[in-house]
């Protein structure tokens, strides 16, 4: 699939910055990669970096490359949009999974859960499964999806979640004991497991 690519790394502690392609904007679309084996694509939440989920990654990369998205919105050499960027970042999406040779699955973490939901509704056939996309209003989402919340996250969010269950055919929802929003922080470990056991189930399909 996609758009040739030109790469340029530059080394950021276990993985690498990687200026794989660009959007459609031309914009370069910025990424750390690691590990090897099926793609999982990760996208982080607000007022952060890709490095928020480093700690999910280094378990993850055990099991598949793993490539977390440094989101548009959070960089300082890409000019704010805040009209343009979710929308914007939803092509930065679509842009670089149309630069794997397989469907990937897709980790999207609360804003991040927004653009992640978006690129399904765009781009469905590329993703084999998701994880923690929040709310819609288009139940047409076919793609199987676990649904991570925190038994300590705020209640508006867990509602979001039931909502978003409810809306979607194929989703399922997993709640973790003692958890709260920044799970991915706190309880790496929990997290990624849940992760690779919700991978595993796909292939089981």
């Amino acid at each position: 699939m996609g758009t040739g690519l030109a790469l340029a790394g530059v080394p950021v502690g276990q993985g690498r910055i990687l200026h794989e392609i660009r959007s459609v904007d031309g914009v370069d679309v910025q990424t750390v990669a690691e590990g090897k084996g099926p793609t999982v694509l990760v996208l982080h939440g607000g007022m952060s970096d890709e490095s928020a989920w480093a700690g999910v990654a280094a378990k993850l990369a055990r099991h598949f490359r793993v490539v977390r998205l440094w989101r548009r919105l959070y960089r300082t050499d890409v000019p704010a949009d805040l009209a343009m960027d979710y929308g914007m970042e939803v092509q930065d999406v679509i842009a670089l999974i149309e630069s794997f040779d397989a469907p990937c699955l897709l980790v999207g973490h609360s804003s991040g859960a927004v653009v992640a939901l978006e690129a399904l509704l765009a781009r469905s056939g590329a993703f084999n499964g998701a994880v923690r996309p929040r709310l819609t209003s288009n139940a047409t989402i076919q793609t199987p999806t676990l649904l991570l919340t925190g038994q300590r996250s705020p209640e508006r969010l867990r509602e979001r979640v039931r909502l978003l269950a409810e809306a979607m055919p194929r989703a399922s929802v997993q709640e973790l004991p003692g958890q709260s929003h920044g799970a991915n922080l706190r309880a790496p470990g929990v997290v990624a497991e849940h992760i690779v056991a919700f991978a595993r189930s796909l292939h089981q399909r």
